[in-house]
C-alpha cells in the first residue's frame, strides 16, 4: 500500500483553495475531498508495517494546529507544473510534523529525508504561460483567517494516468483551541 500522513482540511477552506483550482489552465485540479497537507510520505508499505505506523499515530496528543495561508506558488517544469497554497509553517503545525516522524522512526519505519515545506497542492500537469502566472501574481497575497485543523489521517494513494486517487483509512483527532 501507498500510504502517506496528511492533515485534513477544514471544509470551508478546502472549498475555497478547489474554487481556485477550478479556473486554472489545463492540468488536472485536485477536487475539495483530495486536498490535503502532507506530513509524512511513507511510500509502499505491506499490511504488518502499515498497522504500525498507524498505531504509532494512534497514542499522539497534538493541537492546535493553525493553517494560515502565504499565497500560492508552483513548482516543476513546463508542463509538468503543479500548484499549491504556501501554508505558514506554525509552531503546532512543525510541532505535529515532528512528534509524528519521530513517533513513526520509534517505530522502525524509515522515512524519506526532505525538508517539510508546507503547503496543499491544488493542481497538477499544468502547463505554465501567462495565464498561470497571472493567477499566482493575483493570489500572491492569499492570507484568509487562519483556521484551525481538526485531524490528520493516514491515507493510501493509488496512481492513475490523471493523477492520484486518495482513500482516508484513519483519523486522528487534534486538539482544538477553546473559543
Amino acid at each position: 500500500m501507498r500510504l502517506f500522513f496528511a492533515l485534513c482540511l477544514p471544509p470551508g477552506l478546502a472549498a475555497q483553495l478547489a474554487g481556485l483550482a477550478e479556473v486554472l489552465p489545463g492540468g488536472h485540479a485536485l477536487g475539495e475531498e483530495d486536498l490535503h497537507l502532507t506530513l509524512h510520505f511513507l511510500g509502499e508499505l505491506d499490511e504488518p508495517r502499515a498497522e504500525e505506523a498507524a498505531w504509532a499515530a494512534e497514542a499522539l496528543q497534538a493541537g492546535p494546529v493553525w493553517l494560515r495561508l502565504q499565497g500560492l506558488g508552483s513548482y516543476g517544469a513546463r508542463g509538468r507544473l503543479s500548484l499549491h497554497a504556501v501554508v505558514a509553517p506554525e509552531p503546532g503545525l512543525l510541532g505535529l510534523q515532528d512528534r509524528l516522524g519521530s513517533r513513526l522512526a520509534g517505530a522502525g519505519l524509515i522515512l524519506p529525508r526532505r525538508r517539510f515545506r508546507p503547503h496543499i497542492t491544488l493542481a497538477r500537469g499544468l502547463r505554465g504561460g501567462p495565464a498561470l502566472d497571472r493567477i499566482v501574481a493575483a493570489n500572491i497575497g492569499l492570507s484568509p483567517p487562519p483556521v484551525a485543523a481538526r485531524s490528520f489521517g493516514l491515507f493510501r494513494s493509488w496512481l492513475h494516468a490523471d493523477g492520484a486517487r486518495y482513500e482516508r483509512l484513519q483519523d486522528y483527532p487534534l486538539v482544538l483551541p477553546l473559543s
